[in-house]
């Protein structure tokens, strides 16, 4: 019984560590803060971008990794032909 006593403390207590606010988080400017939200909300738009990309590249019957470059002027040559 006591290792199981043990075992259930152990997890509250690692319950507890992943609820808690990281240091670096509450410790930041208001400057810190913006600039760390507007870097994850654009990863957050490109994932989504590239998932659209994908399923339209699929959709169409192209493989999405022939069509990953990011260079705009390449993209346009390699699909319309120009």
């Amino acid at each position: 019984m006591a290792k199981k006593e043990k075992e259930a403390m152990a997890e509250d207590v690692a319950v507890e560590e992943s609820l808690a606010v990281p240091p670096t988080v509450a410790e930041e400017t208001y400057e810190q803060a913006r600039d760390r939200l507007a870097r994850e909300d654009y990863q957050r738009r490109n994932e989504q971008a590239l998932a659209e990309r994908k399923a339209i590249l699929e959709s169409n019957g192209l493989k999405f990794e022939d069509h990953t470059s990011t260079d705009g002027v390449e993209v346009v040559r390699r699909c319309c032909g120009k």
